[in-house]
């Protein structure tokens, strides 16, 4: 019976509490912008303008094409309600111009339901920076939306705001077996170091 509880035990300390990424392609890597919505945009590789690589040797970094275009992904696996998404990626900006990242949840008619936006993102001058923002999943929730947007505070022909190795990911509330299991596994611990104290 203690072998039983103890493995028990064991499986409710490795019970999953996340999912990986929701996001496809999040950074890019391989020049291509599948499965993101987009308006005008460029892919460039990162040695060029004197960027340096965010991650790896097969890099890319988006620049938009005039102030306010953005990148746009959808999705509606990992809404667990009761839990949360987050948002998280690099950045970084050239000059003034800034970035803004949006998380969004809708239920099944499109309604929103609840939405979080990053501040303005500035990054150090070509300087690779991190960003988090989290939402909590509602009750309803469908879908999610992810905007990645540019914005020009300074003149020149191109938005440099840049994103890169963007994740998406929904950390689950334990569910009350689980709880349940971890409880019973502290209490088997907590009795078997009694004896052998005793």
């Amino acid at each position: 019976m203690k072998k039983i509880l103890m493995v028990i035990c064991m499986m409710s300390f490795f019970a999953p509490s996340g999912y990986a990424t929701l996001l496809t392609n999040g950074g890019a890597e391989d020049g291509s912008m599948s499965p993101w919505t987009t308006l005008d945009y460029r892919v460039e590789s990162g040695n060029e303008n004197n960027f340096s690589p965010q991650e790896g040797d097969n890099f890319f970094y988006i620049e938009y094409g005039s102030d306010g275009d953005w990148m746009r992904q959808t999705g509606s696996s990992g809404l667990l309600v009761g839990g949360k998404l987050q948002l998280d990626g690099y950045y970084t900006t050239d000059g003034n111009d800034y970035g803004i990242a949006s998380l969004s949840i809708f239920d099944a008619s499109d309604g929103e339901l609840a939405s979080i936006d990053s501040s303005s993102l500035y990054g150090e001058d070509r300087e690779w920076s991190l960003f988090a923002i989290e939402l909590d999943i509602p009750t309803g929730a469908a879908s999610w939306e992810v905007i990645l947007t540019g914005k020009k505070a300074a003149s020149g022909t191109y938005v440099d705001v840049h994103w890169d190795s963007m994740t998406l990911t929904a950390t689950a509330v334990p569910e009350p077996t689980t709880i349940f299991l971890f409880g019973t596994g502290l209490f088997v611990i907590a009795c078997g170091l009694r004896k052998k104290r005793t």
